[in-house]
């Protein structure tokens, strides 16, 4: 064989060896790779009990403690501020999809706490 030939059966083989691995390697669909996939979260059949300690002014400048409207429910607190113009809409927004698919609505207590209370 001379060295031309060599060359292209050698480039030949080369392309080959790189189309079967990315032909064959990859054939791993979607479920395969949520089964490989470690979970990455506890789940709790009932909620905790929150502090009594927890205490907070609510919208009508009254003290309200958080106990109060969590009883058997879990608490999702979102930190933020209503005239927030990015993050804040998004985030919230998420919540809300969020809560609307869940199943168990009744289970859960989304609180809203202002980070900036004079402008809110």
């Amino acid at each position: 064989m001379n060295k031309i030939t060599q060359f292209f059966s050698l480039v030949l083989l080369t392309v080959i060896a790189i189309a079967g691995f990315l032909y064959f390697g990859g054939q791993q669909d979607i479920e395969g790779l949520k089964k490989s996939v470690a979970p990455t979260a506890s789940l709790y059949p009932e909620a905790k009990s929150i502090s009594e300690k927890l205490n907070f002014i609510n919208d009508q400048s009254e003290s309200l403690n958080l106990s109060e409207i969590s009883q058997d429910k879990w608490v999702l607190m979102y930190f933020g501020y209503t005239s927030c113009p990015d993050v804040c809409p998004i985030d919230l927004s998420k919540i809300n999809l969020s809560f609307e698919m869940m199943k168990n609505k009744d289970r859960l207590q989304v609180v809203f706490i202002s980070v900036d209370p004079a402008r809110d």
